[in-house]
């Protein structure tokens, strides 16, 4: 095999840093180099991607300054085409998304409304965005056709209205009103949304201040904030629906955690997986919210603080972290589900802290990759990090910032043909408008805060991990797809024998099994 010139390298890194989209073709070059065994080539690429890495920083934090706002653009198609870094960061929400998913049809007419200038604003709650929170968002009149948006985070839940309902008697119409009101709306707004009378609502105000004792918006806002501090103490979670926390484990580390499902819900442990992301398709969250669903980002990911340890150190580091969550939480027993490398977590923590495991559920495992044989076998995008990850961590990650951008670039429909390429099956799969947004969700999640998390995930991939785990109590159901490219079948019944448990295997699916055919796995979680 002939590697390719350095000087052709060296162009398409510089070409790949202003076109994203030549990452494609980047890639392979790379790989080949790598797999050639080219000491000369690798020594001149890993100076070539330090510089490229630095002016990728570089130009992304300068992007970054000064944007704390929570603001994005909607296209005529309701797809987000330009986003503020605090908007990606705060609501996982990126160029290209389709954010039509999450509006009700009432809310598209109010924003086709705004587009067409038939009115000049509306305002849209959301329960739940990608980032976990509900959020009240401003619309007001683009250009060409477009719609901005400003958006703003809320501390309502559920058990803000019970508190009012039981302390205050207030009714339905009542605690929607001071909701309204606590978010920022005028009287006047409230009346719109609500289609009443500005005299209706004003009367409904009275009546909420004499109940209360309130005699002013900031007296409600200040209610408000105290009942939401009583709901959601520090060390005691009351999540009613999706929420976004930041958890110190006592050794000085964050955890960047989603909660999602009713407090008293029997708890799953979900260690989600490469550019898997923290959320379900629509079928699976519904078939789970009687659920409680706690998924911890591992280290790296999202704002969980950096790994400290080395790669075959890793689960066992998210393991004790999710231990830690698990106690803060007063959990004494859960159920695991793990994607892909999350497998790795999963049973680690199983066979640390038995006592502690219900059931596991493992969907598309990725099996270890410690030997050159079990890497060339997989699709040249897939190979190409975990062959980087053993000859430098710096390309590696400099390639991960690459792809990174090329993904952003490209938006949930480039997606599949950037991450699957050389699995038709998840290709095809990804042509489900909610499948590819689920996973470049996921992405976005993953790397927003750079590409570190990928990296280790990929570190721990190239490690024989499994061998540094020990037997396991715990039953376990392997689900994974007949078309799997990432992990061969033949692997996953071997670690199976490794581990016991029963292998479930899905036909015409592959890696994308997550996302692609939840029922497969939401059963295994419910039996």
């Amino acid at each position: 095999m002939t590697s390719p010139s350095i000087e052709t390298l060296q162009k398409e890194l510089r070409a790949a840093e202003e076109r994203p989209e030549v990452f494609d073709q980047l890639v392979p070059q790379v790989a080949q180099v790598v797999e050639t065994g080219d000491s000369q080539a690798l020594d001149l690429l890993v100076r070539e991607f330090a510089r490229a890495e630095q002016s990728l920083v570089n130009r992304q934090s300068k992007n970054g300054q000064g944007n704390e706002q929570l603001l994005f653009d909607l296209d005529a198609g309701l797809n987000v085409s330009r986003v503020s870094a605090a908007a990606v960061d705060e609501l996982s929400i990126e160029p290209g998304l389709d954010f039509s998913i999450f509006l009700s049809p009432r809310d598209r007419d109010d924003i086709t409304s705004v587009a067409h200038g038939m009115t000049d604003r509306a305002l849209i709650n959301i329960p739940v965005l990608p980032g976990g929170r509900p959020v009240l968002i401003t619309v007001t009149r683009g250009r060409r056709g477009t719609v901005s948006c400003a958006a703003i985070m809320s501390v309502w839940c559920a058990e803000i209205e019970t508190d009012l309902e039981v302390s205050f008697r207030l009714s339905d119409v009542e605690i929607d009103i001071v909701r309204g009101l606590f978010e920022g709306l005028s009287p006047k707004d409230v009346a719109r949304l609500r289609d009443r009378s500005i005299d209706t609502i004003r009367t409904q105000i009275r009546a909420v201040y004499s109940k209360t004792g309130a005699r002013s918006v900031l007296d409600l806002a200040h209610l408000v904030y105290s009942l939401s501090n009583k709901s959601f103490p520090a060390t005691n979670f009351e999540p009613s629906t999706a929420m976004r926390r930041l958890i110190e484990t006592g050794s000085g580390s964050v955890v960047d955690l989603l909660v999602d499902g009713p407090r008293n819900g029997e708890p799953v442990l979900f260690f989600h997986g490469c550019l898997g992301g923290r959320n379900f398709a629509a079928s699976a969250r519904a078939a789970l919210s009687h659920r409680l669903v706690i998924a911890p980002g591992r280290p790296g990911h999202g704002k969980t603080s950096p790994p400290i340890v080395p790669p075959r150190e890793r689960p066992a580091e998210a393991a004790k972290q999710a231990l830690h969550i698990l106690d803060e939480m007063k959990i004494a027993r859960t159920d695991l589900l793990a994607y892909d490398v999350g497998a790795a977590s999963a049973l680690t923590l199983a066979q640390i802290a038995p006592e502690r495991v219900g059931r596991i559920t493992l969907i598309a495992a990725l099996p270890p990759l410690a030997q050159f044989s079990d890497v060339v076998e997989l699709p040249v995008q897939q190979r190409v990090f975990p062959l980087l990850s053993r000859t430098s961590s710096q390309m590696c990650e400099a390639l991960a910032r690459l792809g990174g951008e090329r993904l952003l670039a490209g938006g949930a429909r480039g997606f599949a043909a950037t991450v699957f390429a050389g699995s038709p099956i998840d290709i095809a799969a990804c042509r489900t408008p909610e499948v590819a947004n689920l996973f470049w969700r996921g992405h976005a999640w993953h790397t927003r805060m750079g590409p570190s998390g990928f990296v280790s995930d990929v570190a721990i991939a190239a490690t024989g991990w499994s061998d540094q785990i020990g037997p396991v109590q715990a039953e376990i159901t392997w689900i994974h797809g007949v078309e799997d490219t990432s992990g061969h079948l033949r692997r996953i019944e071997a670690l199976r024998a490794q581990f016991g448990g029963r292998l479930k295997t899905v036909p015409k699916a592959g890696h994308a099994l997550l996302h692609t055919a939840p029922e497969t796995w939401v059963e295994s979680v419910l039996s």
